[in-house]
């Protein structure tokens, strides 16, 4: 099996609905408490929505549309709250980055390749070598992929801990490999922290464009136990701030895993959008 498709096992967190209650709770009615009822929201990678309560937030909007790349993932948040049927509710199929599934698992898959071919005595110089030739042909498809999701279709817009997880797949890959190798390269991972700086913004854009009245962003400020900042949450907080945009902010801690003790300081970002700091069209 791919290293791709091994490490895809660890996104399902079959204990984040039961551990993340609270966080959920939360998050939701603090929403809902500064949102007018029977308007839109649209919630940026939604996945099975662990994090926001889709059953409040069907009793409080008039229509709530979730975007993701995984299908399954939002199909499994329908199930889960047991609103198969909703008709206030619109799961729609997105890709965020231009970058799809096989690129990732063809950028894991060469890898592989190579590293099988010279051994695990391979010198990690060649394989970051390789791995970067593959980066910068990933960051020329990306470059030239711009999110749409619209132009003020949504009274409001959700997103919630996506940042960190659109591009952190080549990096996850990467630390992978690195451990096989018991080495590392820096240059790969300045590389797609880069990667991370162009496509934030991009991203970013597209939300703010699609969003009418206000727009919550919640990025993770630090990882609480180590004070680690949080690659492509970084990113997200400072293009908000380079934008010049005056956001209402307030922190909340997110349990994300407790028996690895992981836990994040979020930072919440409100941002009204007035025509006069809506991105341009």
């Amino acid at each position: 099996m791919s290293v791709y498709d091994e490490l895809m096992k660890f996104k399902v967190m079959p204990e984040a609905f039961g551990s993340w209650a609270e966080y959920r709770s939360v998050l939701s009615n603090h929403i809902l408490s500064h949102t007018r009822p029977n308007t839109s929201v649209a919630v940026f990678g939604a996945g099975r929505c662990n994090d926001i309560d889709l059953s409040l937030f069907t009793d409080h909007f008039s229509s709530v549309t979730l975007l993701d790349s995984d299908k399954t993932s939002m199909q499994e948040a329908l199930k889960q709250y047991r609103l198969t049927d909703c008709p206030k509710i619109k799961p729609v199929v997105v890709n965020f980055t231009g970058i799809t599934p096989d690129d990732y698992r063809s950028f894991s898959d060469e890898l592989s390749s190579l590293l099988n071919v010279r051994g695990s005595s391979s010198d990690i110089r060649i394989l970051a070598d390789y791995a970067l030739f593959k980066l910068r042909r990933l960051d020329q498809k990306s470059a030239g992929y711009f999110p749409n999701f619209g132009k003020q279709c949504f009274d409001y817009s959700v997103t919630f801990g996506v940042h960190s997880q659109l591009y952190n797949m080549p990096a996850w890959i990467w630390s992978a490999f690195c451990a096989n190798l018991n080495a590392g390269d820096s240059a790969v991972e300045r590389f797609i922290q880069g990667q991370n700086e162009r496509l934030i913004p991009r991203f970013n854009d597209a939300v703010l464009r699609a969003t009418k009245k206000r727009a919550y962003f919640g990025c993770e400020l630090i990882q609480s136990s180590t004070g680690d900042a949080v690659e492509g949450a970084v990113e997200s907080i400072r293009d908000l701030k380079n934008r010049g945009i005056v956001a209402r902010q307030s922190l909340i801690d997110w349990p994300f895993d407790l028996k690895r003790e992981i836990v994040y300081r979020m930072l919440i970002q409100e941002v009204d959008l007035p025509d006069e700091i809506s991105t341009p069209s």
